[in-house]
């Protein structure tokens, strides 16, 4: 079960590790499980919100390469973990222990699977 607005999707990230992110419809299965997300404000969340920097396609020295080391990783701005949390806090108030054994629980499908005839 995953919390949508357009295609913005949330774990809660506490309870499964999954963030606020934009995933494409092909790659979601909906199931039976129900919450109540009145209280979920993404109203203010965009497109943008999800796009990566562009990294400049120029030449870099040596000296750029070892100066990068290992903060070469993604950063995570404070306003994001602040929407994170918000979120969060919104969807885990709707969630009892069931809900939470089951978005904690793992899934994937095999090539023998046929999700349109599965029940969730």
């Amino acid at each position: 079960m995953h919390i949508t607005h357009g295609m913005f999707f949330a774990g809660p990230f506490s309870v499964n590790g999954v963030p606020l992110r934009r995933v494409n419809q092909a790659y979601v299965i909906s199931t039976e499980l129900k919450l109540n997300v009145s209280g979920v404000k993404v109203d203010a969340l965009a497109d943008s919100d999800f796009t990566k920097a562009k990294k400049s396609k120029g030449k870099k020295s040596e000296a750029d390469f070892m100066a990068q080391g290992a903060a070469a990783g993604p950063v995570v701005t404070d306003e994001r973990k602040a929407l994170q949390a918000s979120v969060d806090k919104a969807i885990e108030s709707s969630l009892g222990e069931t809900e939470k054994a089951y978005l904690k629980s793992m899934f994937s499908l095999s090539k023998a699977d046929k999700p349109h005839e599965m029940k969730f």
